[in-house]
């Protein structure tokens, strides 16, 4: 003991031994598109940037952000421009004392401390010993104190860059403060096509079966999880199957053979999240009007239904609801129309939407696809809600008389 403590004293040693830090696995499910190259360069000039120190990256659920991060995170390795790199999900419940268990099993530091703020203590002091290093915060849906989980920040340790992914363009420019927003978009036809042609099987197009999965692959509207996870529930299926998985994806049936659990989940993940249920209603209302609908169609039924308290006038109105247009937008649950006096939406987002309406609110919704016996289901008919007709050839057909007794909004389509 003498001998070793004559050691220590001679060698200045700054510690005896650590951990080692565990390894990350390479990352295999990025694929170098056109729309998603184009994303990263822009994402390694900011992190190269000395002035930004945050970075945010939004896109709807199922877009591929995590991916793509975990590319960027493995190029940033690689090229040397940080000594380390931490990624860490945090989810719709962050579990502050799970995060930062995660980030200290991939620095090789074992806590002794057993509060949380102990935790955060030695966090921080482990972070600053780091000259360079980047750390992602995966799946962030509400204001995250990183100061409680024991990231460092700004003058704290300048070495030390975030960067954060969320579905809400809002919880990062707002709440989390970053610096630069990259947003994350559908992928292009022809990469969706190629994407979903990997998937099932490169010999599709020269099958019997090739204009049904081309119609498939459109409906999933590039949107990657839709993509991957219908391809995969379809693969080497007999052709019966994918013309059934065709007729079920026109008529939005909630079967989960294909996994569709899956991807709507993801959108519901948005939708639940939404911070109030007026915004949720208004959401719902943009779903019964459908694609590409007017902004004045809106106005005119939130202010029909009372559905904003205080609001007097068609200008006050119509101010509320593109304010609350945005706020989904921002979310990624709407996108932008043509035109400003538009809305868009997303397939996807569309059928899941009318999923949650239809489930949640007792609403009936008839498309171009639908059957002609729903009009006929006497008892859904007078328990419905709201009623959409979205064809004029439904219109054209409807029987003469209908008992919607609780329904009290109907809308037409153009």
């Amino acid at each position: 003991m003498k001998a070793v403590a004559e050691l220590i004293e001679r060698g200045n040693f700054e510690r005896v031994s650590y951990h080692s830090a565990l390894m990350r696995a390479p990352n295999k499910g990025f694929e170098a598109f056109e729309s998603r190259t184009s994303v990263w360069k822009q994402i390694m000039e900011a992190l190269k940037d000395d002035s930004v120190s945050v970075i945010g990256v939004h896109g709807m659920g199922g877009i591929g952000k995590t991916t793509l991060v975990r590319e960027v995170a493995g190029q940033v390795t690689e090229g040397k421009l940080f000594d380390s790199v931490i990624i860490a999900t945090v989810t719709q419940t962050p579990d502050v004392e799970k995060i930062q268990n995660e980030i200290a099993d991939q620095l090789g530091l074992q806590f002794k401390e057993h509060s949380r703020a102990g935790k955060a203590l030695r966090l921080g002091d482990r972070l600053k010993k780091e000259k360079n290093i980047l750390v992602i915060l995966d799946d962030i849906w509400a204001k995250l104190d990183i100061e409680e989980v024991g990231i460092p920040s700004g003058d704290e340790h300048k070495g030390c860059k975030l960067l954060l992914t969320s579905t809400d363009l809002n919880v990062l420019s707002d709440e989390m403060d970053t610096q630069q927003n990259f947003a994350v978009g559908i992928l292009k036809e022809e990469e969706a096509w190629g994407l979903f042609k990997k998937m099932v099987d490169n010999g599709v197009e020269s099958s019997e079966l090739q204009p049904t999965t081309t119609e498939i692959a459109k409906k999933c509207g590039g949107l990657p999880i839709a993509i991957v996870v219908i391809a995969r529930a379809l693969k080497d299926k007999s052709p019966h199957a994918w013309k059934n998985a065709l007729r079920e994806l026109h008529r939005r049936l909630s079967s989960d053979s294909m996994g569709i659990a899956t991807i709507y989940s993801a959108i519901e993940g948005s939708y639940s999240y939404l911070n109030r249920e007026k915004v949720k209603q208004t959401f719902m209302l943009c779903c019964l009007i459908g694609h590409n609908g007017l902004i004045e169609d809106l106005v005119r039924y939130t202010m029909g239904l009372n559905l904003f308290g205080g609001v007097y006038t068609i200008n006050e109105g119509r101010n509320k609801v593109l304010t609350v247009v945005d706020d989904l937008n921002a979310s990624c649950l709407l996108l932008d129309g043509y035109n400003d006096e538009r809305f868009g939406i997303h397939d996807i987002v569309w059928d899941a939407g009318l999923n949650i309406t239809t489930r949640d609110r007792q609403m009936l919704v008839l498309r171009d696809s639908d059957a002609p016996k729903e009009w006929f289901d006497k008892e859904k008919m007078k328990n419905c809600w709201a009623i959409s007709l979205c064809s004029p050839q439904i219109i054209q057909d409807l029987p003469q008389e209908m008992e919607c007794s609780k329904s009290f909004l109907v809308l037409y389509g153009p």
